[in-house]
C-alpha cells in the first residue's frame, strides 16, 4: 500500500494538472464526437481521473477502514460505467478531481507564512575548524536545527488542523452521512427500478463539503495568525481562543518592559542646564547597580550619543543614591532622603515639579514579553509571539471567534445543500453530472469562504461594535 501511495503522489500538481488537461479534451471529443474512435473518448477521463479515486478509496478502506468520499464516488463511477453511462462517469471523475486540485492550491495559501519562515533561514553558517573560521552550507550543521528559525517553522508546521474538536466531530457525521447515503441509494434503486437515481445519490451524498469545513477554516486562520506574528502549534487552540473571555497578564515584563526609562530633566539652578544637569548625573550613576541609576545612564548615552565621563570616589549609599566625583564637583544622585542626610534643601521650585510629574503619573509603560528565545515558554505554549508584541493579541482573539462562525457556516451551508440535492436526486430531477457539479461547487463555496481568513483583519468599526456590545 505504501507503494501505491507514493506511486499517486508522484508529479505532483503538475501532473495532476495535465491529466485534466488531457481528460477535458477526452470529454470534448466524446461529447461531440470530433474524432471517430473505436471506443468512447470519455474513457480516458475515467481512466486517468477515476482510477485514482478508485485507488485511493481502496487504500483508505484497507489502512484504516476510511468509508467515506473517495468510496461513494468509486461506488457511483463503477455503476455508471456498468450501466453504459462512460460519458457520465467520466465527468464525474473530472469534475471530482478539478475540485480536489482546487482544494489543494486554496489550501496550499495557508502555508505561505511557514514558507516565508523557511525563507528567512540562513543559507550558510560559520564554524571554528582548526582554530579558523569557516562558512559551511547551514544544513550541514546540526545544531541549525535548534536556531530561532527553525523553531518556529516546526511550531507552525506542528499545527494539525486536526485535532480540533470540532473537526472530531465533523468526521463523526459523514462516517453516518456514507451509512444514510448507502442506504438511501439502495432503497431509491429498489423503490424506483432506476440505477441512474441511485449513482447521482451517491455522487450528491458525498460529504466532501462537510469535510473540507472545518480543517480549511483552521489552516486559513493559522496562516492568518502567522502573519501577524503568532505561531499557532496546536490546531485546536484557536478553537478554545474563541471561547475565552478574560485574559489575566503579569504585568511586569509582559504589558511593560520592567526597565524604567528618563522622561524629564529639571534644573532648579538657573546657573545649571537641564542637559548639564542629566550628563552630570548620569557620570555619577555610571557605576551604579541600581535599575534607576541604570536607566539614567542609558538614556543619556542613548540620547546625546557620546561616552560618559569618568567619576571619581564612586561610593553607593544603600537605600539612599550615589556620589561620585565630577568635573571637580560632588555630584549626589538619590532620593530625597540621601540629600536631607547631606543637609541640602530642596528647591520649592524642583519640589513642585517633581509633585506635578506624580500626579500625572509619570511612569512610561511599553508592552513586551518574553520571545521565541525562551524555549519552556514556547514549549509549554499553545500559541507562541514571534516578535513580542501583544498589540496584536486583539486581533488573534477576533480572528479565533470569526474563525469559529466560518466553520459554523460552513457546516450549515453543506449540510442544507446536501439535503437539498438529495431530494433532487430522488425525485430524479438530478443525473450524476449535475450532481458532481452541484457536490464541487458546495465544495468550493465552501473553501472560498474559509480561504477569506487568510486576509481576514477586523475593522475599527467591527472593534467598536465589539466594545459597544460588551459594554451593554
Amino acid at each position: 500500500m505504501e507503494k501505491l501511495e507514493h506511486f499517486l503522489e508522484l508529479g505532483g500538481t503538475k501532473k495532476d494538472i495535465t491529466l485534466l488537461v488531457i481528460s477535458g479534451i477526452a470529454l470534448i471529443v466524446s461529447i461531440f464526437d470530433l474524432v471517430p474512435l473505436p471506443f468512447d473518448a470519455s474513457w480516458a477521463a475515467i481512466i486517468l481521473c477515476g482510477i485514482p479515486i478508485i485507488l485511493e478509496a481502496v487504500i483508505g478502506l484497507v489502512t484504516a477502514f476510511d468509508i467515506k468520499a473517495d468510496g461513494l464516488v468509486s461506488l457511483a463511477l463503477i455503476a455508471s460505467v456498468c450501466i453504459g453511462e462512460d460519458f457520465a462517469a467520466g465527468e464525474v471523475a473530472f469534475i471530482m478531481q478539478l475540485g480536489g486540485l482546487l482544494e489543494e492550491l486554496t489550501v496550499a495559501r495557508a502555508r505561505a507564512g511557514i514558507e516565508k519562515l523557511v525563507h528567512l533561514t540562513p543559507q550558510t553558517a560559520r564554524v571554528i575548524l582548526g582554530g579558523k573560521e569557516t562558512a559551511v552550507p547551514a544544513e550541514d550543521v546540526k545544531v541549525g536545527e535548534d536556531s530561532s528559525i527553525q523553531r518556529m517553522i516546526r511550531l507552525v508546521q506542528s499545527a494539525d488542523a486536526g485535532k480540533a474538536k470540532i473537526v472530531g466531530l465533523a468526521d463523526r457525521w459523514t462516517t453516518w452521512i456514507v451509512v444514510i447515503a448507502l442506504t438511501a441509494a439502495a432503497l431509491t434503486w429498489i423503490f424506483s427500478g432506476e440505477i441512474i437515481r441511485a449513482v447521482t445519490i451517491l455522487v450528491v451524498f458525498c460529504p466532501c463539503a462537510l469535510v473540507l469545513a472545518t480543517p480549511t477554516a483552521i489552516m486559513a486562520a493559522i496562516g492568518n495568525a502567522t502573519k501577524h506574528g503568532f505561531l499557532v502549534r496546536e490546531g485546536d487552540a484557536l478553537e478554545r481562543l474563541a471561547a475565552v473571555k478574560k485574559i489575566t497578564f503579569d504585568k511586569t515584563g509582559t504589558l511593560t518592559y520592567g526597565t524604567p526609562r528618563v522622561v524629564l530633566v529639571h534644573s532648579a539652578l538657573p546657573s545649571l542646564t537641564d542637559s548639564e544637569l542629566y550628563r552630570l548625573c548620569a557620570a555619577a550613576e555610571r557605576y551604579s547597580e541600581h535599575p534607576l541609576g541604570k536607566a539614567i545612564t542609558h538614556c543619556c548615552q542613548q540620547e546625546t550619543g557620546e561616552a560618559l565621563e569618568e567619576g571619581e570616589n564612586f561610593q553607593m549609599v544603600p537605600g539612599r543614591g550615589v556620589s561620585a566625583r565630577v568635573d571637580e564637583k560632588v555630584i549626589l544622585a538619590g532620593n530625597a532622603e540621601l540629600l536631607a542626610e547631606h543637609h541640602i534643601a530642596i528647591p520649592e521650585e524642583a519640589a513642585k515639579a517633581a509633585d506635578t510629574q506624580l500626579s500625572q503619573g509619570c511612569t512610561v509603560t511599553y508592552t513586551a514579553v518574553d520571545g521565541v528565545g525562551s524555549d519552556i515558554a514556547v514549549d509549554a505554549a499553545d500559541i507562541a509571539l514571534v516578535d513580542d508584541e501583544v498589540k496584536e493579541l486583539p486581533h488573534l482573539i477576533a480572528l479565533s471567534k470569526r474563525m469559529m462562525r466560518t466553520i459554523k457556516l460552513n457546516i450549515t451551508f453543506s449540510l442544507t445543500l446536501n439535503f437539498i440535492a438529495i431530494v433532487l436526486a430522488i425525485t430524479g430531477t438530478l443525473n450524476p453530472v449535475v450532481g458532481a457539479l452541484v457536490h464541487n461547487a458546495g465544495s468550493m463555496l465552501v473553501i472560498t469562504n474559509s480561504a477569506l481568513l487568510l486576509k481576514w483583519r477586523q475593522t475599527a468599526s467591527q472593534s467598536f461594535a465589539s466594545a459597544d456590545a460588551k459594554s451593554v
